[in-house]
Order: C-alpha cells, then structure tokens, then sequence
C-alpha cells in the first residue's frame, strides 16, 4: 500500500496544481487515486509490473463508441514500481449494477461485446495475452488455453498448485476439471479476436446506461470471442443482480438480431466457463482467497457433472 502523503507528493512534482488527490480503488496489480488538474480529471495508477500499464498504452489504439478506451497520457518509475496517468471517465462499475440498471444497460453491453469482437486486430500476429507490442505469445489459441493453466516458473502466480496440494481442499477438483478441459479444448475453432477478459473486475464504467470505460488491459488476448461471453455466464451466479439474467438466451438472441452465426455455442461456452473456473482455483489458491475458492470450486463441479 502506498502512503496518500508519498502519493501527492509525487503527484505534485509532476502537476504542481493538482488537488483533491484521493484513493480511487485497489485491484489485484495496482492502487489507482484520483486528481484534478485544472479543468482534467486524471486517474493515476501504481503496480509492480509495468507490462499491463504498456499494454494499456497499446490499448488506446482500440478506443471506439462501442468501446471507449480512456486515454494513457503518461507513464514511468515511482516509488521502485511503475505508475501510468490516465483521463479519469465518470460512471459506476459495471459488475456492481443492480437488475434493473443492468436491464438498462444490455444494449450498451452487448455493444461491448460486439465492438471487442469487430476491432481489427489484422496488424498484430499470435494468439493468447498479447505483449507491450500487442502480438500473442502462442501459435494457436488452444495451446495458449492449455498453457495457461499450468503453474509455469515464468508466471506471476507460479506456486498455486504446490499450495492447493498443501490445503485442506487438495487438486483433485482441478485435476478432474482439467481432464475434462482437455479433452473439449480439441473441438474449439481456431478463431482470432479481441479479448478483455476482466470486464467484470471494476475495468467497466457505466453512466446513464452507457459504457462510458474500458481500462485495465493487463489480461487481454486474442482468441474466441465466446470467452467474452462466458465471463458473464461462468461468474453470474456470484454477482448480485446478474444472477437475474440468462446471459446465453440473451446472447443468442443479440446473434440472432444481427445475423450472426455462432456454431457449437454451448461447446464452446461449457469449455472456456470451465478453464475460468480451473484458472481461479489457482488464482483463488495463491493469494488466500479460500473463500472466494470454495465458490468456485462449487461452479467447476457443476461443469464437471453438466459434461458427464
């Protein structure tokens, strides 16, 4: 945790006049605080990894209507981490909408979803998390989803499965799960869009049921658009108010209303609701969050038992 006095003092050595400096919110990565300067309202952020403050960076290139990405302006060293300063956009999170105002802002959504899977990605190569460079590190989207779910020495949560095999909970749901995971990755297409993959982690604001931001790139890739999707499927029924929707009937019928085509859908949605699920099992393993754990083990069981 950075101290709000160390946090103004760096503010004001790169915008003398600013005010109102405040703690904005905490995410997994990063501490993020707000300011005025002058007429702007900025927000700056502080992280051990500079990679997802340059692929935010790289990310202003997908500002859109559907899709407004707030501008990074600056970034660089503070504090023996790194921090970037962003335009600060006015809106409630998207993940903390209740019912009603999610009904409102369906359009707005589904509007998302679609101008993620319409950007042109046809200059970067590679499939999975892309880099500071916007190209994915993988051949093939399969292998990137295979992959990732190992606790590879490389990655930041390396160490999850030796703690899951040490609790009282064990790797037998994962194992299991995985098994089941790799036999249905065989029968995914090889598609190739953009992916957010953290809409529903306070990295969406919403303002008179529009989507007003799009922030926080650090877990973005390239692969089926349906991943999108089953971000709202798999995490549903743990979000107040979204638990309310059948977000697969409504994606169809969204398909439907612009003549789109989508092929083997509950497939395609079974499989990667199941690698969200077995990738939190870790995530929800390396930092503590038995808790959050036992929720999602509940999810992937249920995955588990829906294939057999």
């Amino acid at each position: 945790m950075y101290l709000l006095a160390d946090v103004e003092n760096f503010v004001f050595d790169l915008y003398p006049d600013a005010k109102n400096i405040a703690l904005l919110g905490k995410g997994g990565h990063s501490h993020a605080y707000n300011f005025k300067n002058g007429d702007e309202n900025l927000v700056i952020r502080f992280s051990k990894h500079s990679e997802d403050f340059e692929k935010d960076m790289f990310a202003n290139r997908f500002n859109s209507v559907e899709m407004p990405v707030p501008k990074l302006i600056k970034m660089g060293k503070a504090f023996g981490d790194h921090f970037a300063i962003s335009e600060k956009r006015e809106g409630l999170m998207l993940d903390e909408l209740n019912a009603e105002q999610i009904k409102k802002t369906l359009p707005s959504i589904f509007k998302l979803l679609d101008g993620l899977r319409e950007t042109d990605i046809t200059d970067t190569s590679g499939y999975g998390a892309f880099d500071v460079n916007g190209n994915g590190g993988c051949e093939s989207w399969s292998d990137h989803l295979l992959k990732a779910l190992e606790d590879s020495p490389k990655k930041r949560m390396h160490g999850w499965y030796n703690i899951l095999q040490e609790s009282k909970y064990g790797t037998k749901v994962f194992d299991d799960g995985l098994k089941v995971f790799k036999n249905l990755v065989t029968k995914l297409p090889e598609v190739r869009y953009l992916i957010h993959y953290d809409l529903l982690n306070r990295n969406v604001l919403v303002n008179n049921n529009e989507i007003t931001a799009v922030f926080d790139w650090g877990c973005g890739l390239y692969g089926d658009f349906i991943f999108e999707l089953a971000s709202f499927t798999f995490w549903s029924p743990l979000i107040d108010g979204y638990k309310d929707f059948d977000w697969k009937r409504l994606a169809q019928e969204h398909y439907e209303s612009i003549g789109l085509v989508v092929p083997d859908l509950d497939l395609r949605l079974l499989t990667y609701e199941l690698f969200i699920g077995l990738e939190h099992l870790g995530y929800n393993a390396f930092i503590g969050g038995w808790e959050n754990y036992v929720k999602t083990e509940d999810l992937v069981m249920k995955l588990i038992s829906a294939h057999r």
